[in-house]
């Protein structure tokens, strides 16, 4: 995907720089103004995605924002299914509800905690500040 968006001139001419990492082995060097997880914290159970935001909260510039992209359980009849998807087709993954991303976000330090919808069906995206440390 970062190759695919570089090769998209708008990237470079508005002086964004894309960095790929696996934050469970090692968080790219750097500090960041904005980290997106797309679709990816459905894969794992809710104690791993607790160490993921606080390993992303890390890596964020002062300021940076933590953005998530995801279907919740608890948020229409598409998350609802995909949550019951996750349930039987993955060992760990769930459709979090949006408790369980407020609270695990707010225990790892974040704040301004925003959630809107876009695209449909519906796709939930997260917003979430660094706080101070």
């Amino acid at each position: 995907m970062i190759d695919i968006a570089r090769a998209d001139e708008r990237i470079t001419v508005a002086g964004i720089d894309l960095v790929a990492a696996d934050a469970f082995t090692r968080i790219a060097l750097g500090s960041f103004d904005l980290v997106l997880c797309g679709t990816l914290t459905n894969l794992f159970d809710l104690e791993r995605v607790r160490d993921l935001l606080v390993r992303v909260r890390d890596s964020l510039a002062p300021g940076g924002q933590l953005a998530i992209a995801t279907w919740m359980r608890d948020r229409g009849p598409v998350g609802a299914a995909f949550g019951v998807q996750m349930l039987v087709a993955g060992v760990t993954g769930d459709a979090h509800s949006e408790c369980d991303y407020r609270d695990a976000l707010g225990a790892a330090g974040y704040t301004d905690v925003r959630l809107t919808e876009v695209g449909d069906p519906p796709l939930a995206v997260i917003l979430a500040h660094r706080g101070p440390t």
